[in-house]
């Protein structure tokens, strides 16, 4: 977000963390752009739909950019068969509806300014398949189909549709998820970090600015060819 608001776009961030979000907007003050924070449940189409036309209000009418970054990983650990039905639909609504919900109302505004840049975040998750985590694998796998026949739908408009796929992220919810591993197998969270590491080519996690630097290529000028691809952000893990 910070390397969009630097740019100068207009930004409106939408979910359910509105405090979250809220805390985004304020390390962004005195960016050249608008800022906003809106609650949504990415799950609610009506909320959805709200969403769009707040962010096309904030972009005197038309949406230039729409980057889906929102998601979860479910539970963890478990075979498809042990797996709750209630976390299957969660995740895939999380990751996989949502997106849907946002391109299906954006979309328009884009096709008819015959200009729009579509962002999807997936993960190495959809590019394997994954032991105990069957449904994170399932929606990012079907975030690729969905974006690649999205881009086959929207580009005779000029609107472009990707997806980038990132490994493990140097961030918050990637220490949880070590912590967790770690206190489950007995062992440190350093001991965890560094078998991670050693499974990806340039043997360290990838930078919240790498995925950064993705969206900025995706959505500038020198991205204007690139549809319907996947873009690995993984250091090497999936090669």
């Amino acid at each position: 977000m910070r390397r969009l608001a630097e740019a100068g776009a207009h930004l409106l961030l939408g979910g359910r963390d509105v405090d979250g979000i809220r805390t985004i907007i304020e390390s962004l003050r005195g960016a050249p752009g608008k800022l906003a924070a809106m609650r949504c449940d990415l799950d609610d189409a009506g909320q959805v739909a709200a969403l769009i036309a707040g962010a096309k209000e904030i972009g005197g009418g038309r949406i230039d950019i729409l980057l889906n970054g929102a998601g979860t990983i479910g539970l963890g650990h478990l075979p498809v068969w042990e797996l709750p039905m209630a976390d299957f639909r969660r995740v895939i609504s999380a990751n996989l509806r949502a997106v849907f919900l946002t391109m299906k109302y954006a979309l328009p505004a884009m096709i008819a300014a015959r200009y729009g840049r579509v962002v999807n975040i997936g993960g190495t998750f959809g590019l394997k398949g994954v032991r105990f985590r069957s449904q994170y694998s399932a929606s990012k796998w079907g975030l690729r189909g969905l974006s690649r026949s999205a881009a086959l739908d929207a580009g005779p408009y000029g609107v472009t549709v990707n997806t980038i796929c990132p490994g493990y992220v140097n961030s918050k919810a990637a220490h949880a998820s070590i912590r967790e591993e770690a206190e489950r197998q007995g062992r440190t969270p350093e001991e965890v970090a560094r078998d991670h590491a050693s499974t990806m080519a340039l043997r360290r996690f990838v930078e919240p600015e790498d995925v950064a630097a993705a969206v900025m290529l995706l959505v500038g000028p020198e991205g204007g060819s690139i549809t319907g691809q996947e873009l690995v952000v993984d250091a090497g893990a999936v090669v």
